[in-house]
């Protein structure tokens, strides 16, 4: 049954998803994946403050070998939403930006944890970069202000940053 209701449930997503903005999804002369929000997204761009999101999903496959083998593929998937604010536009900062990421539904399995593993001997490593150190819920993934000093060729970060 997941194997039909997973894939069905992507594609209702998005073609019920194009209806409802003003760009179509998947526009190749858009700008965004989900449109321009009937010129909201623009107009708050001009201003300072823009959006993004990202799916991310890793899949994996243990051909043989391992502690328990299996046949059936394992999926991770990571879902993320940020904000980037120009501090320029928004504080008269010149070229000071905030960047704040938050990584939401962290979800699947691992072919490591499943397959690989030992249950007496637990590993560090992961097969399946989305999978970090298992599922989590929402969490700050980044947060930090930057300066950049162009003629210098430096920019300076401070705060939470990923690797």
């Amino acid at each position: 049954m997941k194997k039909i209701a997973y894939p069905l449930l992507a594609i209702s997503t998005f073609t019920m998803m194009s209806i409802a903005l003003a760009e179509d999804a998947f526009d190749l002369h858009g700008s965004t994946m989900t449109g321009d929000w009937n010129g909201t997204r623009t107009e708050w761009a001009e201003k300072g403050i823009k959006f993004d999101g990202t799916i991310a999903m890793d899949g994996s496959y243990l051909a043989d070998g391992g502690y328990d083998a299996h046949q059936a593929p394992t999926f991770a998937t990571q879902f993320g939403l940020g904000t980037t604010l120009d501090m320029g536009k928004l504080a008269g900062w010149s070229d000071v930006t905030i960047r704040a990421l938050v990584v939401t539904a962290r979800q699947g399995e691992s072919t490591s944890l499943r397959g690989i593993q030992a249950p007496d001997a637990p590993q560090w490593a992961n097969s399946q970069a989305n999978w970090g150190r298992g599922n989590s819920g929402s969490r700050l993934s980044e947060l930090y202000i930057e300066k950049n000093f162009k003629e210098q060729g430096l920019s300076i970060r401070v705060g939470r940053m990923g690797l």
